[in-house]
Protein backbone atom coordinates (compact mmCIF):
# COMPACT_ATOMS: atom_id res chain seq x y z
CA UNK A 1 0.00 0.00 0.00
CA UNK A 2 3.03 2.07 1.04
CA UNK A 3 4.28 2.18 -2.87
CA UNK A 4 0.42 3.44 -3.95
CA UNK A 5 1.39 6.70 -2.33
CA UNK A 6 4.38 7.70 -4.84
CA UNK A 7 1.89 7.05 -7.91
CA UNK A 8 0.79 10.33 -9.99
CA UNK A 9 -3.17 11.30 -9.18
CA UNK A 10 -3.41 10.48 -13.06
CA UNK A 11 -3.41 6.63 -12.09
CA UNK A 12 -4.57 6.78 -8.14
CA UNK A 13 -8.18 6.23 -9.07
CA UNK A 14 -7.82 3.34 -10.97
CA UNK A 15 -5.06 1.85 -8.42
CA UNK A 16 -7.51 2.13 -5.97
CA UNK A 17 -10.63 0.50 -7.53
CA UNK A 18 -8.21 -2.37 -8.25
CA UNK A 19 -7.05 -2.62 -4.75
CA UNK A 20 -10.94 -2.61 -3.74
CA UNK A 21 -11.75 -5.12 -6.17
CA UNK A 22 -9.20 -7.61 -5.19
CA UNK A 23 -9.95 -6.99 -1.42
CA UNK A 24 -13.71 -7.95 -2.22
CA UNK A 25 -12.24 -11.19 -4.74
CA UNK A 26 -10.18 -12.28 -2.01
CA UNK A 27 -12.75 -12.36 0.90
CA UNK A 28 -12.84 -16.10 2.17
CA UNK A 29 -16.38 -16.16 2.54
CA UNK A 30 -17.19 -15.68 -0.66
CA UNK A 31 -14.25 -19.02 -1.66
CA UNK A 32 -15.33 -21.02 0.94
CA UNK A 33 -17.88 -23.13 -0.82
CA UNK A 34 -15.51 -23.59 -4.20
CA UNK A 35 -11.66 -23.27 -1.89
CA UNK A 36 -11.46 -27.18 -2.01
CA UNK A 37 -7.72 -29.18 -2.89
CA UNK A 38 -7.48 -32.45 -4.46
CA UNK A 39 -4.69 -35.24 -3.51
CA UNK A 40 -2.39 -36.77 -5.76
CA UNK A 41 -4.26 -40.12 -5.39
CA UNK A 42 -6.25 -39.27 -8.22
CA UNK A 43 -9.59 -37.99 -7.36
CA UNK A 44 -9.11 -34.47 -9.41
CA UNK A 45 -6.22 -34.19 -12.63
CA UNK A 46 -5.40 -33.03 -15.39
CA UNK A 47 -6.71 -34.84 -18.46
CA UNK A 48 -4.78 -37.37 -20.72
CA UNK A 49 -1.83 -35.09 -21.91
CA UNK A 50 -2.31 -34.29 -25.45
CA UNK A 51 0.15 -32.15 -28.21
CA UNK A 52 -0.83 -30.26 -30.94
CA UNK A 53 1.01 -30.43 -34.21
CA UNK A 54 0.10 -27.32 -36.76
CA UNK A 55 0.65 -27.75 -39.85
CA UNK A 56 1.55 -24.02 -40.84
CA UNK A 57 5.13 -22.66 -39.27
CA UNK A 58 5.59 -21.41 -35.74
CA UNK A 59 7.45 -18.45 -37.43
CA UNK A 60 4.68 -17.45 -39.29
CA UNK A 61 2.46 -16.38 -36.38
CA UNK A 62 1.09 -16.32 -32.64
CA UNK A 63 -1.24 -18.96 -33.16
CA UNK A 64 0.97 -21.91 -34.71
CA UNK A 65 3.38 -20.72 -32.17
CA UNK A 66 1.47 -20.70 -29.20
CA UNK A 67 0.46 -24.55 -29.81
CA UNK A 68 3.96 -25.39 -30.44
CA UNK A 69 4.79 -24.14 -27.31
CA UNK A 70 1.94 -25.76 -25.34
CA UNK A 71 2.76 -28.98 -26.74
CA UNK A 72 6.98 -28.67 -25.96
CA UNK A 73 5.79 -28.42 -22.88
CA UNK A 74 3.50 -31.14 -22.55
CA UNK A 75 6.43 -33.19 -23.91
CA UNK A 76 8.93 -31.53 -21.44
CA UNK A 77 6.21 -31.83 -18.44
CA UNK A 78 5.73 -36.08 -19.02
CA UNK A 79 9.68 -36.47 -18.71
CA UNK A 80 9.49 -34.49 -15.68
CA UNK A 81 7.17 -36.37 -14.01
CA UNK A 82 8.20 -39.45 -15.07
CA UNK A 83 11.75 -38.56 -13.82
CA UNK A 84 9.63 -36.95 -10.61
CA UNK A 85 8.07 -40.86 -10.10
CA UNK A 86 10.88 -43.10 -10.76
CA UNK A 87 13.21 -40.97 -7.97
CA UNK A 88 10.34 -40.41 -5.29
CA UNK A 89 10.56 -36.79 -5.69
CA UNK A 90 7.04 -36.41 -4.71
CA UNK A 91 7.67 -38.28 -1.40
CA UNK A 92 9.58 -35.16 0.38
CA UNK A 93 9.60 -31.94 0.96
CA UNK A 94 12.89 -31.07 -0.64
CA UNK A 95 12.03 -33.52 -3.27
CA UNK A 96 9.02 -31.36 -4.59
CA UNK A 97 11.00 -28.37 -4.26
CA UNK A 98 13.63 -29.94 -6.70
CA UNK A 99 10.68 -31.28 -8.61
CA UNK A 100 9.70 -27.54 -9.00
CA UNK A 101 12.85 -26.42 -10.17
CA UNK A 102 12.94 -28.97 -12.69
CA UNK A 103 9.56 -27.67 -13.87
CA UNK A 104 10.79 -23.56 -13.94
CA UNK A 105 13.80 -24.93 -16.01
CA UNK A 106 11.98 -26.50 -18.41
CA UNK A 107 9.54 -23.64 -18.12
CA UNK A 108 12.15 -21.13 -19.06
CA UNK A 109 13.90 -23.23 -21.61
CA UNK A 110 10.26 -23.58 -23.93
CA UNK A 111 9.06 -20.48 -23.20
CA UNK A 112 12.73 -18.51 -23.95
CA UNK A 113 12.63 -19.93 -27.34
CA UNK A 114 8.92 -19.38 -28.13
CA UNK A 115 9.59 -15.49 -26.99
CA UNK A 116 11.98 -15.35 -29.49
CA UNK A 117 10.63 -16.91 -32.16
CA UNK A 118 8.04 -14.97 -31.91
CA UNK A 119 9.98 -11.76 -32.97
CA UNK A 120 10.64 -13.35 -35.97
CA UNK A 121 6.72 -13.56 -36.71
CA UNK A 122 6.45 -9.95 -38.10
CA UNK A 123 9.54 -10.78 -40.39
CA UNK A 124 7.08 -11.47 -43.97
CA UNK A 125 10.00 -13.03 -45.22
CA UNK A 126 9.35 -16.77 -46.63
CA UNK A 127 13.18 -18.01 -45.91
CA UNK A 128 13.00 -17.63 -41.91
CA UNK A 129 15.33 -19.61 -40.07
CA UNK A 130 17.00 -20.02 -36.94
CA UNK A 131 19.49 -22.22 -35.65
CA UNK A 132 20.85 -22.73 -31.51
CA UNK A 133 24.74 -21.67 -30.37
CA UNK A 134 25.49 -24.67 -28.55
CA UNK A 135 28.37 -22.88 -27.93
CA UNK A 136 26.38 -19.64 -25.91
CA UNK A 137 24.47 -21.39 -22.72
CA UNK A 138 24.06 -17.30 -21.40
CA UNK A 139 20.62 -18.21 -21.41
CA UNK A 140 20.83 -21.32 -19.31
CA UNK A 141 20.12 -23.05 -22.17
CA UNK A 142 21.21 -22.81 -26.27
CA UNK A 143 21.10 -19.52 -27.35
CA UNK A 144 18.47 -18.61 -30.20
CA UNK A 145 19.71 -17.05 -33.29
CA UNK A 146 18.12 -15.64 -36.08
CA UNK A 147 18.21 -17.30 -39.09
CA UNK A 148 20.44 -20.36 -39.97
CA UNK A 149 24.08 -19.94 -40.54
CA UNK A 150 24.33 -19.71 -44.45
CA UNK A 151 21.44 -16.64 -44.24
CA UNK A 152 22.80 -13.46 -43.36
CA UNK A 153 19.79 -11.13 -44.18
CA UNK A 154 18.64 -11.20 -40.46
CA UNK A 155 15.66 -9.66 -38.89
CA UNK A 156 17.63 -6.95 -37.65
CA UNK A 157 18.97 -5.87 -41.15
CA UNK A 158 15.20 -6.50 -42.69
CA UNK A 159 14.73 -2.47 -43.37
CA UNK A 160 18.45 -1.31 -43.03
CA UNK A 161 18.12 0.62 -46.22
CA UNK A 162 14.84 2.22 -45.29
CA UNK A 163 15.25 2.80 -41.46
CA UNK A 164 14.11 6.57 -41.71
CA UNK A 165 12.40 7.45 -38.49
CA UNK A 166 9.82 9.62 -40.20
CA UNK A 167 8.53 6.62 -42.12
CA UNK A 168 5.42 5.52 -39.83
CA UNK A 169 5.52 1.94 -41.80
CA UNK A 170 9.05 1.35 -40.66
CA UNK A 171 8.21 2.51 -36.54
CA UNK A 172 5.36 0.19 -36.52
CA UNK A 173 7.78 -2.62 -37.98
CA UNK A 174 9.47 -2.07 -35.03
CA UNK A 175 7.37 -1.80 -32.23
CA UNK A 176 5.76 -4.89 -33.26
CA UNK A 177 9.03 -6.33 -33.44
CA UNK A 178 10.31 -5.39 -30.27
CA UNK A 179 6.57 -6.27 -28.62
CA UNK A 180 6.40 -9.71 -30.43
CA UNK A 181 8.14 -11.38 -27.70
CA UNK A 182 5.64 -10.29 -24.61
CA UNK A 183 2.52 -10.99 -27.11
CA UNK A 184 3.98 -14.76 -26.82
CA UNK A 185 4.47 -14.70 -23.30
CA UNK A 186 0.65 -13.55 -23.23
CA UNK A 187 -0.90 -15.53 -25.09
CA UNK A 188 1.01 -18.48 -23.79
CA UNK A 189 -0.19 -17.68 -20.02
CA UNK A 190 -3.40 -16.73 -21.70
CA UNK A 191 -3.43 -20.51 -23.39
CA UNK A 192 -2.60 -22.37 -20.06
CA UNK A 193 -5.69 -20.12 -17.62
CA UNK A 194 -7.71 -21.49 -20.81
CA UNK A 195 -7.39 -25.26 -20.21
CA UNK A 196 -7.25 -24.58 -16.37
CA UNK A 197 -10.78 -23.07 -16.29
CA UNK A 198 -11.70 -25.92 -18.30
CA UNK A 199 -10.34 -28.61 -16.83
CA UNK A 200 -11.67 -26.86 -13.44
CA UNK A 201 -8.04 -27.06 -11.78
CA UNK A 202 -4.08 -25.86 -11.83
CA UNK A 203 -1.85 -28.08 -12.07
CA UNK A 204 1.67 -27.63 -10.85
CA UNK A 205 3.51 -27.46 -14.23
CA UNK A 206 0.34 -25.32 -15.68
CA UNK A 207 0.97 -22.98 -12.46
CA UNK A 208 4.95 -22.79 -13.05
CA UNK A 209 4.00 -22.39 -16.77
CA UNK A 210 1.84 -19.93 -16.23
CA UNK A 211 3.62 -17.28 -13.24
CA UNK A 212 6.61 -17.58 -15.72
CA UNK A 213 5.12 -16.18 -19.31
CA UNK A 214 2.64 -13.51 -17.38
CA UNK A 215 5.09 -12.00 -15.49
CA UNK A 216 7.38 -11.59 -17.55
CA UNK A 217 7.10 -8.03 -19.25
CA UNK A 218 7.08 -7.25 -15.02
CA UNK A 219 10.63 -8.92 -14.56
CA UNK A 220 11.94 -8.31 -17.78
CA UNK A 221 11.38 -4.22 -16.43
CA UNK A 222 12.95 -4.81 -13.50
CA UNK A 223 15.94 -6.25 -15.05
CA UNK A 224 16.19 -4.66 -18.53
CA UNK A 225 13.88 -1.53 -18.53
CA UNK A 226 16.85 1.03 -17.60
CA UNK A 227 19.17 -0.81 -20.32
CA UNK A 228 20.51 2.65 -21.98
CA UNK A 229 19.18 2.96 -26.45
CA UNK A 230 22.05 2.76 -28.74
CA UNK A 231 21.63 4.99 -31.72
CA UNK A 232 24.27 4.95 -34.12
CA UNK A 233 23.89 7.04 -37.47
CA UNK A 234 25.50 5.72 -41.21
CA UNK A 235 24.95 7.41 -44.43
CA UNK A 236 23.82 11.30 -42.96
CA UNK A 237 19.96 10.35 -42.85
CA UNK A 238 19.90 6.37 -42.13
CA UNK A 239 19.86 5.32 -38.62
CA UNK A 240 19.99 2.16 -37.01
CA UNK A 241 18.37 1.20 -33.05
CA UNK A 242 19.82 -0.87 -30.39
CA UNK A 243 17.27 -1.35 -27.88
CA UNK A 244 15.70 -4.17 -26.11
CA UNK A 245 11.90 -4.94 -25.83
CA UNK A 246 11.09 -2.41 -23.21
CA UNK A 247 13.60 0.36 -24.94
CA UNK A 248 12.66 -0.25 -27.99
CA UNK A 249 8.94 0.11 -28.00
CA UNK A 250 9.02 3.44 -25.77
CA UNK A 251 11.55 5.08 -28.22
CA UNK A 252 9.78 3.66 -31.32
CA UNK A 253 6.48 5.34 -29.59
CA UNK A 254 7.85 8.75 -28.84
CA UNK A 255 9.58 9.21 -32.02
CA UNK A 256 5.69 8.38 -33.42
CA UNK A 257 4.43 10.80 -30.93
CA UNK A 258 3.32 8.74 -28.43
CA UNK A 259 5.04 9.16 -24.57
CA UNK A 260 5.22 6.22 -22.98
CA UNK A 261 5.84 6.39 -19.50
CA UNK A 262 8.04 3.17 -18.35
CA UNK A 263 7.04 4.22 -14.90
CA UNK A 264 3.78 3.45 -15.77
CA UNK A 265 4.34 0.35 -17.65
CA UNK A 266 5.97 -1.17 -15.14
CA UNK A 267 3.47 -0.52 -12.45
CA UNK A 268 0.84 -1.43 -14.40
CA UNK A 269 2.57 -4.83 -15.66
CA UNK A 270 2.91 -5.38 -12.10
CA UNK A 271 -0.81 -5.07 -11.26
CA UNK A 272 -2.10 -7.03 -14.07
CA UNK A 273 -0.02 -9.94 -12.99
CA UNK A 274 -0.51 -9.66 -9.46
CA UNK A 275 -4.11 -8.99 -9.36
CA UNK A 276 -5.10 -11.92 -11.67
CA UNK A 277 -6.99 -14.56 -10.27
CA UNK A 278 -5.53 -17.34 -11.82
CA UNK A 279 -2.41 -16.16 -10.53
CA UNK A 280 -3.73 -16.88 -7.02
CA UNK A 281 -5.06 -20.32 -8.30
CA UNK A 282 -1.55 -21.04 -9.13
CA UNK A 283 -0.12 -20.10 -6.33
CA UNK A 284 -2.38 -22.24 -4.74
CA UNK A 285 -1.40 -24.97 -6.91
CA UNK A 286 2.26 -24.62 -5.61
CA UNK A 287 1.80 -24.70 -2.01
CA UNK A 288 -0.29 -27.19 -1.71
CA UNK A 289 1.97 -29.37 -3.53
CA UNK A 290 4.64 -28.23 -1.19
CA UNK A 291 2.84 -28.64 1.92
CA UNK A 292 1.06 -32.24 0.96
CA UNK A 293 1.92 -33.39 -2.49
CA UNK A 294 -1.46 -32.06 -4.47
CA UNK A 295 -0.42 -32.12 -7.59
CA UNK A 296 -3.57 -30.25 -8.43
CA UNK A 297 -5.92 -27.85 -6.70
CA UNK A 298 -9.73 -26.74 -7.94
CA UNK A 299 -9.94 -23.14 -9.10
CA UNK A 300 -11.29 -21.20 -6.75
CA UNK A 301 -14.44 -19.76 -7.92
CA UNK A 302 -17.30 -17.52 -6.79
CA UNK A 303 -20.82 -19.37 -6.56
CA UNK A 304 -23.77 -17.76 -8.76
CA UNK A 305 -26.75 -19.91 -7.99
CA UNK A 306 -27.18 -23.22 -7.43
CA UNK A 307 -25.08 -24.41 -10.60
CA UNK A 308 -22.90 -22.05 -11.73
CA UNK A 309 -19.70 -20.19 -10.84
CA UNK A 310 -17.98 -17.45 -11.77
CA UNK A 311 -13.60 -17.18 -12.34
CA UNK A 312 -11.74 -14.47 -10.99
CA UNK A 313 -11.01 -12.02 -12.95
CA UNK A 314 -7.53 -12.30 -14.86
CA UNK A 315 -6.02 -9.04 -16.43
CA UNK A 316 -3.33 -8.80 -19.58
CA UNK A 317 -1.23 -5.70 -20.80
CA UNK A 318 -0.52 -5.59 -24.20
CA UNK A 319 1.60 -2.76 -25.25
CA UNK A 320 0.29 -2.11 -28.91
CA UNK A 321 1.45 0.42 -31.18
CA UNK A 322 -1.63 2.74 -30.10
CA UNK A 323 -0.42 2.28 -26.49
CA UNK A 324 -1.08 0.21 -23.83
CA UNK A 325 -4.00 -1.84 -24.14
CA UNK A 326 -5.48 -3.97 -20.94
CA UNK A 327 -7.98 -7.02 -22.01
CA UNK A 328 -9.84 -8.51 -18.57
CA UNK A 329 -11.23 -11.87 -18.89
CA UNK A 330 -13.71 -13.76 -16.71
CA UNK A 331 -15.21 -17.58 -17.34
CA UNK A 332 -18.66 -18.67 -16.20
CA UNK A 333 -18.97 -22.39 -15.72
CA UNK A 334 -21.67 -24.42 -15.94
CA UNK A 335 -24.16 -21.56 -17.89
CA UNK A 336 -26.86 -24.56 -19.59
CA UNK A 337 -25.21 -27.84 -18.66
CA UNK A 338 -22.25 -28.90 -16.56
CA UNK A 339 -18.96 -28.58 -18.17
CA UNK A 340 -19.66 -25.76 -20.26
CA UNK A 341 -17.63 -22.51 -20.18
CA UNK A 342 -18.11 -19.20 -20.91
CA UNK A 343 -15.27 -16.63 -21.42
CA UNK A 344 -16.18 -13.01 -21.53
CA UNK A 345 -13.61 -10.44 -22.21
CA UNK A 346 -13.84 -6.57 -22.07
CA UNK A 347 -10.45 -4.79 -23.48
CA UNK A 348 -9.95 -1.10 -23.46
CA UNK A 349 -6.46 1.31 -23.13
CA UNK A 350 -4.93 2.20 -19.82
CA UNK A 351 -6.23 5.67 -20.94
CA UNK A 352 -9.91 5.18 -20.45
CA UNK A 353 -9.34 4.71 -16.49
CA UNK A 354 -7.29 8.23 -16.61
CA UNK A 355 -3.87 6.93 -16.90
CA UNK A 356 -1.98 9.71 -18.98
CA UNK A 357 1.49 8.37 -19.89
CA UNK A 358 0.23 4.77 -21.72
CA UNK A 359 -0.94 6.08 -25.45
CA UNK A 360 -4.23 7.29 -26.67
CA UNK A 361 -5.87 3.83 -27.52
CA UNK A 362 -9.31 5.13 -27.19
CA UNK A 363 -10.34 1.24 -28.32
CA UNK A 364 -12.94 -0.48 -26.79
CA UNK A 365 -12.82 -4.39 -27.32
CA UNK A 366 -16.12 -6.78 -25.96
CA UNK A 367 -16.97 -10.76 -26.49
CA UNK A 368 -16.22 -14.12 -25.71
CA UNK A 369 -15.84 -17.57 -26.65
CA UNK A 370 -18.13 -20.33 -25.59
CA UNK A 371 -16.99 -23.83 -24.93
CA UNK A 372 -18.28 -26.18 -25.88
CA UNK A 373 -21.21 -27.48 -28.45
CA UNK A 374 -20.69 -31.18 -29.26
CA UNK A 375 -22.30 -32.32 -32.71
CA UNK A 376 -22.39 -35.91 -34.43
CA UNK A 377 -22.84 -36.08 -38.64
CA UNK A 378 -23.08 -39.90 -38.97
CA UNK A 379 -19.96 -41.42 -37.17
CA UNK A 380 -18.43 -37.88 -37.10
CA UNK A 381 -18.05 -36.98 -33.83
CA UNK A 382 -17.07 -32.86 -33.67
CA UNK A 383 -16.79 -30.23 -30.90
CA UNK A 384 -17.23 -26.52 -31.50
CA UNK A 385 -15.83 -23.65 -29.66
CA UNK A 386 -17.62 -20.35 -31.59
CA UNK A 387 -16.22 -16.79 -30.91
CA UNK A 388 -17.17 -13.55 -31.11
CA UNK A 389 -15.66 -10.26 -30.34
CA UNK A 390 -16.68 -6.48 -31.42
CA UNK A 391 -14.04 -3.96 -31.38
CA UNK A 392 -15.48 -0.03 -31.01
CA UNK A 393 -14.02 3.12 -30.34
CA UNK A 394 -14.32 4.61 -26.61
CA UNK A 395 -17.52 6.66 -28.45
CA UNK A 396 -18.98 3.50 -29.15
CA UNK A 397 -17.95 4.05 -33.38
CA UNK A 398 -17.86 0.44 -34.42
CA UNK A 399 -14.09 -0.48 -36.26
CA UNK A 400 -14.33 -4.04 -36.74
CA UNK A 401 -14.51 -7.72 -35.76
CA UNK A 402 -12.90 -10.73 -34.50
CA UNK A 403 -15.93 -14.05 -35.23
CA UNK A 404 -15.02 -17.37 -35.68
CA UNK A 405 -15.18 -21.47 -34.62
CA UNK A 406 -12.57 -23.85 -32.76
CA UNK A 407 -13.19 -27.38 -33.93
CA UNK A 408 -11.83 -30.64 -32.28
CA UNK A 409 -12.80 -33.68 -35.09
CA UNK A 410 -12.61 -37.02 -33.70
CA UNK A 411 -10.23 -38.83 -36.26
CA UNK A 412 -9.40 -42.62 -34.72
CA UNK A 413 -7.34 -43.39 -31.54
CA UNK A 414 -5.70 -40.67 -30.23
CA UNK A 415 -5.85 -38.65 -33.05
CA UNK A 416 -7.92 -35.81 -33.57
CA UNK A 417 -8.20 -32.70 -35.86
CA UNK A 418 -8.25 -29.28 -34.42
CA UNK A 419 -9.71 -26.60 -37.31
CA UNK A 420 -9.68 -22.69 -36.30
CA UNK A 421 -11.99 -20.58 -38.65
CA UNK A 422 -11.92 -17.23 -38.14
CA UNK A 423 -13.09 -13.73 -39.93
CA UNK A 424 -11.43 -10.59 -38.33
CA UNK A 425 -11.63 -6.73 -39.35
CA UNK A 426 -9.73 -4.05 -37.92
CA UNK A 427 -9.61 -5.99 -34.80
CA UNK A 428 -7.29 -4.76 -31.83
CA UNK A 429 -6.20 -8.57 -30.68
CA UNK A 430 -6.15 -9.72 -34.61
CA UNK A 431 -5.02 -7.49 -36.19
CA UNK A 432 -3.63 -4.94 -34.22
CA UNK A 433 -1.35 -6.91 -31.86
CA UNK A 434 -1.27 -10.03 -33.85
CA UNK A 435 -0.54 -8.66 -37.43
CA UNK A 436 -2.95 -10.33 -39.34
CA UNK A 437 -4.08 -9.78 -42.73
CA UNK A 438 -7.77 -8.98 -42.79
CA UNK A 439 -10.57 -11.80 -43.59
CA UNK A 440 -10.46 -15.22 -43.28
CA UNK A 441 -7.73 -17.33 -41.37
CA UNK A 442 -7.55 -20.78 -41.18
CA UNK A 443 -5.55 -22.64 -39.30
CA UNK A 444 -5.30 -27.26 -38.65
CA UNK A 445 -3.21 -29.14 -36.19
CA UNK A 446 -3.06 -32.36 -35.36
CA UNK A 447 -4.08 -33.63 -31.60
CA UNK A 448 -2.51 -36.62 -30.31
CA UNK A 449 -3.13 -37.74 -26.66
CA UNK A 450 -1.61 -39.85 -24.37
Amino acid sequence: MILFIHCKRSICSISILILIIFIIVNSPLVYAENATRTSSSGKIHQENRFILVPFSNPLHGYDANTITWFSATQLLNTGADFLADKTNLKKSVCGRVSHLILILYLSHAASYYSHEVAHQINNKRKNQHFWLDLSDWSQLVPKFVFNNWKDKYDVDNYLELRRVLANPEVKKFHILKNEAGFYQNLFNSRLINYFSEIYGNTSIEGAVFYIYNHIMPFVYHLRWGLDPVIISRFAETFVRIHGNDVTGYIYYMNKSGIHISRDDWLYFSGLAFFLSGHTINAVRSLYNYLAEGDESTRNVRIPIGSRTSLSMPNFYLYPSILGLYLETEFCLSDILKAGNRLFITLGTGLDSFGARRTGPVDNLRVGGEYYCINIRIAKLAMALSPWGYLHFTQGNEHLGHSIGVNMLTELTGPFRLFTRLEHSREDMIEQVIKNKEEGFNMMWAMEVSW
